[in-house]
């Protein structure tokens, strides 16, 4: 909603929020309806805010690292968007129905500026990326213990893992930045779950946060999401929701 990840219920009142429920469907060609349930964590009465909807294909899969060590073409996204008008102010969500997931620290938000390697790397084949095409197009990084993204990462029982991520591209475009564990958004222990950017020609921005390891499970997907908040600003271009892959960290 808005950006900022919203816990919902599956169905009916009575069930748990969640930031993702993993439907199985039994059959691939029929409709299959079903309700989404949740008191919005944005929204004034006037509002009229985006919602985005995220489909992740196969989401239970998780590799063993026996047969499998990476997700291959699972942990695709699927993208749907919508918008919500306010006729009152949002009701407060009772912050004790909502999952904890404090597993951050240290964030910083920073800037450094757009390097000729920086563009080489993300060059290749047909594709040749330069200033101009960033004025267009939207890249991101992420690196985990300062090493670029790769399938999976054995990590200790204890301690913290330093991840960087970076975002760059089109000017003026806002991104609400998430990450996440087991399709679970995380927080600081203060509560913060998003972390802005704003895109500027020339310019990284660039996230660094520290996740506490012992709250970790022996096998963790990770991976980051980040959604524009303000699309509608650029109505030429194609400015969508972007989802890091995702990574296995194992013990």
């Amino acid at each position: 909603m808005d950006g900022i990840p919203q816990p919902y219920k599956f169905n009916i009142a009575e069930a748990p929020y969640e930031y993702i429920h993993i439907f199985d469907l039994e059959e691939d060609d029929k409709d299959t309806p079903f309700t989404f349930v949740f008191t919005p964590v944005s929204g004034k009465q006037g509002d009229t805010l985006d919602i985005t909807i995220t489909s992740i294909y196969n989401p239970a899969f998780i590799p063993d690292m026996k047969e499998t060590s990476s997700y291959g073409g699972y942990h695709t996204t699927l993208q749907a968007s919508d918008s919500l008008y306010f006729e009152k102010d949002a009701d407060v969500l009772d912050q004790a129905s909502i999952p904890k997931n404090d597993y951050i620290s240290n964030v910083r938000l920073s800037t450094e500026p757009v390097t000729d390697e920086l563009l080489e790397r993300h060059s290749g084949g047909l594709q040749e990326v330069d200033l101009e095409t960033l004025d267009k197009r939207e890249f991101s990084e992420l690196y985990l213990e300062n090493k670029l993204e790769f399938d999976n990462m054995q990590v200790d029982h204890s301690g913290t893992l330093h991840v960087t991520f970076k975002i760059f591209g089109h000017p003026g475009v806002q991104y609400q930045n998430m990450f996440y564990i087991n399709h679970q958004a995380l927080t600081t222990k203060d509560g913060d779950i998003s972390f802005k950017t704003v895109l500027a020609k020339g310019e990284v921005a660039v996230i660094d946060v520290e996740i506490e390891l012992e709250k970790l499970d022996d096998f963790s997907t990770f991976y980051v999401v980040s959604v524009p908040t303000n699309a509608a600003d650029f109505p030429d271009d194609v400015i969508v929701l972007t989802k890091s892959r995702s990574i296995l960290l194992y013990k």
